[in-house]
C-alpha cells in the first residue's frame, strides 16, 4: 500500500511504463520470497542465528555480479568477504557438532532470493528509472496480499485496476494469513474479494491464482 500512498500512478503514468516488466516482476518475487523465508526462520531460529546467516548475501552477490553483470570483484573485497563468510559457516556448523539445523536453511534460502534481488535490481537500473523500479517492484507484494489486507485494514483507495489494464501488469490474488493484516487461509474467499472489492473479472481472479 506504500507504493500506491508515495507514488500514484493516476497522476504519474510513466511508472507503470517498463523496458523489462518481466524482470521487474521477478525481482519483486525475489523480494516477497525473501521476506517469506526470512519469517519461517524466525520460528525456528535465534534472530542473531537467522541474521548472521543473511551476511552471506554479499558473498552470493560477488559470485553472480562477474558472470551476470560484468563487474568483476578484486582480491580485496574478495578477501574481506571470505572473513564474513565464514562467519556465517561459524553459524551454520555444517558436519560439526550436532550438524546444521534443517532451518538454517530457511535463512540460507532467504539470502540467495535476496542476492537475486539485488543483482536484478542493477540489471533494471540500466533501462528504467529508479521511481519506476522502486513502485513495479512493490506491486508484486502488494498484488499478492492486498486483496485480504484491504478488507481487514478497511482501506478506502482502491488499487489502479485500470492502470494495470492498460499496461498489462499481471495481477496475482492470493491470501496472506497474517494475523495482523490478513488474518486469512482461505484462497476461495480472497479470490472472492477481488471480484467483488476490486472489479476483477473472473478471469482476472482466476489467471491471478494460477498463472499470475
Amino acid at each position: 500500500l506504500g507504493a500506491l500512498i508515495i507514488f500514484n500512478p493516476l497522476t504519474r503514468p510513466e511508472l507503470l511504463k517498463t523496458k523489462q516488466p518481466g524482470l521487474q516482476f521477478v525481482r519483486g518475487l525475489f523480494l516477497v520470497s525473501t521476506t517469506i523465508f526470512n519469517f519461517l526462520a524466525f520460528f525456528y531460529l535465534q534472530l542473531d542465528e537467522a541474521l548472521s546467516i543473511m551476511f552471506a548475501t554479499p558473498f552470493l552477490v560477488a559470485i553472480a555480479a562477474g558472470p551476470l553483470l560484468g563487474e568483476w570483484v578484486g582480491w580485496r573485497r574478495w578477501t574481506a568477504i571470505a572473513i564474513g563468510f565464514l562467519g556465517v559457516l561459524v553459524v551454520i556448523r555444517p558436519g560439526l557438532g550436532g550438524g546444521m539445523q534443517w532451518a538454517a536453511l530457511l535463512s540460507v534460502a532467504a539470502a540467495i532470493f535476496y542476492a537475486a534481488y539485488g543483482i536484478t535490481t542493477r540489471m533494471v537500473s540500466r533501462t528504467d528509472p529508479s521511481d519506476t523500479t522502486l513502485f513495479v517492484g512493490n506491486l508484486v507484494g502488494v498484488a499478492v496480499m492486498l486483496p485480504v489486507a484491504f478488507y481487514t485494514l478497511a482501506e478506502k483507495q482502491l488499487p489502479p485496476i485500470a492502470a494495470f489494464r492498460a499496461e498489462r501488469v499481471p495481477m496475482a490474488v492470493a491470501s496472506d494469513c497474517n494475523p495482523g493484516s490478513a488474518p486469512c487461509a482461505s484462497l476461495l474467499l480472497a479470490t472472492n474479494m477481488a471480484r467483488r472489492l476490486f472489479g476483477l473479472t473472473s478471469e482476472e481472479v482466476l489467471l491471478g491464482v494460477t498463472r499470475h
